[in-house]
C-alpha cells in the first residue's frame, strides 16, 4: 500500500491487512461491533457454515484474531440444536466473561432473542440463565419445555431464514444487560432488563420488562441506548391517524417507569408529528456529553438525515446538520466524546460513506480531505456494502460490513 494513502478517512495500515481485519475464515457475517478506549474489540456474526450458528471473535488492536478468546479466537454455538443463530451482540463483562446475544429460531417457532455467557475458553457459563441460556419469548408465552408455545410451521426445509432482525442491545452503567425486541406475531415491542445471573431483573418495572406506552400501540424499535445517567431510550417510528409514520422517542427512568423529566408534559415520550418528518425510517442515536439526542436515518424522499434534540426531547433548534452529497441513508452511528460519526451509503450505484460532525451538525473538515466524509472504495472493500456497524475510538474508526471489518485513520 502507498505511504501516501495514510490520511485521515484511509485505512490504517497498523491494522490486519491494509486495514482490513483477518477474520476467521470460519466467520460468514460481521453485523455488530463492541469497542471501549483501551480495549481489544468483539465481533459478533454468524458463521459460514450451513448451520447457521452464531460467532463472536475478539480482535487484537492489530487487527488479527486473539487466539486466546475461545477456542482459538472463536466462540462459536447454537443455543439449542437445530437452531439458526446469529449474534448481534457481546460484550466483556466481570471475571474475564462474554455476554453475548442473539436472535435465534428453528423451523417450528418464530425468532426470539436469547442471552447465553462464556468463559474465556469458550465454555458455556451454566449458571447463566437456565442451564446456560435466558431465552426471551414474548412474556407469558413460555411453554413447559421451555420452549415458546406457536403453532408449527411446515417442515420445509427450503424454508427462508431473514438475517437482519430489529433486536437492540445494550449494557447500562452499571452492566446490566437490555435487551430490546419486536415480536412479529404479537406486534409488540418489549424492553428487557437481565441481571448478572441471566435472570429479568424484578427491580425494573417489577417484572424485568417495559412495553411501550399505549399512544405508541404497535411500533416498533428503531434503536435503543444506554444513558449515563443509567436510563434506557428507545428510539422508532410511529403510524399517525394520517398512515405515515412519524419518530419517536420513549425514555425509562433506572426503575422502569416512564421518566416524568421527558418528553411533552412529563408524558416519558415525544412523537415528531411536524410533516417534514412524515415518512422518516431511523436506525441509530447517540447522546452526546451534553446531553443532547441526535438521531440518524433518511427522509421519505430517500435522504441521509439526522435530527437534533436537548435532553427533555425539544428539538434543538441550534442543530443544523450539513448534508453528504448522494447518501441514502445512514445506517449506524458512533460518538468518541467529542464528536459523531455515521457510516451510510449512497443508492445506486452503492458505495459505503463515512463521515465526522461536530455536535452542532456541521461536518468536521478535519476529517477525510477537507470534506469532512469518505468513500470506502479501496482494496478488499466489496462492491454495494453495507455498514451494519460503526465505533470511533483513540482516534481510530472501525465499521463491520457483513462480510469484512475495517478500520480508518480518524
Amino acid at each position: 500500500m502507498n505511504k501516501d494513502a495514510f490520511v485521515s478517512g484511509g485505512p490504517d495500515p497498523d491494522f490486519g491487512t491494509d486495514g482490513l481485519a483477518n477474520l476467521p475464515a470460519s466467520m460468514g457475517y460481521a453485523g455488530k461491533l463492541t469497542w471501549a478506549q483501551g480495549n481489544t474489540s468483539l465481533v459478533a456474526g454468524s458463521s459460514s457454515s450451513q448451520e447457521e450458528k452464531f460467532l463472536v471473535t475478539r480482535l487484537l488492536k492489530n487487527g488479527t484474531v486473539d487466539a486466546s478468546f475461545g477456542k482459538n479466537g472463536v466462540i462459536q454455538d447454537e443455543v439449542m440444536e437445530q437452531q439458526r443463530s446469529v449474534a448481534i451482540g457481546a460484550f466483556e463483562v466481570e471475571e474475564d466473561k462474554t455476554l453475548i446475544v442473539v436472535t435465534t429460531t428453528t423451523l417450528s417457532a418464530p425468532i426470539i432473542p436469547c442471552a447465553t455467557r462464556y468463559s474465556r475458553d469458550g465454555t458455556r457459563d451454566q449458571i447463566y440463565g437456565q442451564g446456560g441460556i435466558l431465552q426471551l419469548p414474548y412474556p407469558d408465552t413460555l411453554s413447559n419445555d421451555r420452549l415458546p408455545d406457536n403453532d408449527p410451521l411446515p417442515d420445509v426445509e427450503a424454508q427462508s431464514y431473514s438475517r437482519p432482525s430489529p433486536m437492540r442491545t445494550g449494557l447500562t452503567p452499571t452492566g446490566k444487560l437490555v435487551v430490546g425486541w419486536w415480536y412479529s406475531l404479537e406486534k409488540r415491542t418489549v424492553i428487557y432488563r437481565i441481571d448478572d445471573t441471566g435472570q429479568l431483573d424484578t427491580s425494573f418495572n417489577k417484572v424485568g420488562y417495559v412495553t411501550y406506552p399505549e399512544a405508541l400501540g404497535t411500533s416498533s424499535l428503531s434503536a435503543l441506548l444506554m444513558l449515563a445517567s443509567g436510563k434506557v431510550l428507545a428510539v422508532g417510528e410511529h403510524r399517525g391517524e394520517s398512515g405515515h409514520f412519524y419518530p419517536f422517542l420513549v425514555r425509562y427512568d433506572e426503575t422502569g417507569a416512564l421518566d416524568k423529566e421527558f418528553g411533552n408534559e412529563g408524558s416519558g415520550f415525544v412523537e415528531l408529528r411536524s410533516e417534514q418528518y412524515a415518512g422518516y425510517i431511523l436506525t441509530a442515536c447517540i447522546e452526546t456529553a451534553a446531553g443532547n439526542l441526535i438521531i440518524f436515518g433518511r427522509d421519505s424522499e430517500g435522504n441521509a438525515r439526522l435530527i437534533g434534540l436537548e435532553g427533555k426531547g425539544n428539538i434543538d433548534q441550534s442543530f443544523n446538520p450539513e448534508d453528504v452529497p448522494d447518501v441514502y441513508q445512514w445506517l449506524s452511528a458512533s460518538y468518541d466524546g467529542s464528536r459523531l460519526v455515521a457510516a451510510g451509503h449512497t443508492s445506486n450505484p452503492r458505495y459505503l460513506i463515512v463521515a465526522r460532525y461536530n455536535t452542532d451538525g456541521s461536518l468536521d473538515r478535519a476529517f477525510g480531505t477537507d470534506s469532512g466524509w469518505v468513500r470506502l472504495d479501496y482494496p478488499g472493500i466489496p462492491e454495494s456494502s453495507t455498514p451494519y456497524d460503526v465505533k470511533a475510538v483513540d482516534e481510530r474508526i472501525l465499521v463491520a460490513g457483513g462480510s469484512f471489518v475495517t478500520r480508518i485513520l480518524a
